[in-house]
């Protein structure tokens, strides 16, 4: 999947991914949690356009915000793209502002509202925050 995505004719490419890494079938979860099955590979070849978004670290489930009707890894990723995200309040949302405001909001409804962990990643860690995603109107 990377490699196809860094094969694509395009300046940067980021990917949004509301599903677990835990690799727990969803039998083995609770109901509203996201897995998503994962192949370990040894080797990855991360091309230099693509940036991730995750919502959850590699041991923890994806959850779902059943009082918005959403993941709530998605809740937060809407309402920061329509601007809540900008919080240099500049017109302009990079990449690491739009990180910044998912993973502060996620975390913390995860932990103080949810009980649950839920911690999302910015993937590769590396990689310069200051790619434009969207101006705010």
């Amino acid at each position: 999947m990377y490699a196809a995505l860094g094969a694509l004719q395009v300046d940067d490419v980021v990917v949004f991914v509301d599903a677990c890494f835990s690799g727990a079938g969803r039998s083995a979860i609770a109901s509203g949690q996201r897995p998503l099955i994962m192949s370990r590979i040894e080797t990855v070849s991360w091309p230099s356009k693509l940036r991730v978004i995750a919502a959850a670290q590699s041991t923890e489930t994806a959850l779902d915000y059943e009082e918005v009707k959403h993941g709530l890894f998605t809740y937060y990723l809407l309402h920061g793209l329509r601007g809540s995200g900008d919080a240099n309040s500049d017109g302009s949302l990079e990449i690491e502002e739009l990180y910044q405001y998912i993973h502060e909001n996620v975390l913390h409804t995860s932990t103080k509202v949810m009980l649950k962990r839920q911690e999302p990643v910015y993937m590769p860690e590396d990689i310069p925050g200051d790619l434009k995603i969207v101006d705010i109107r």
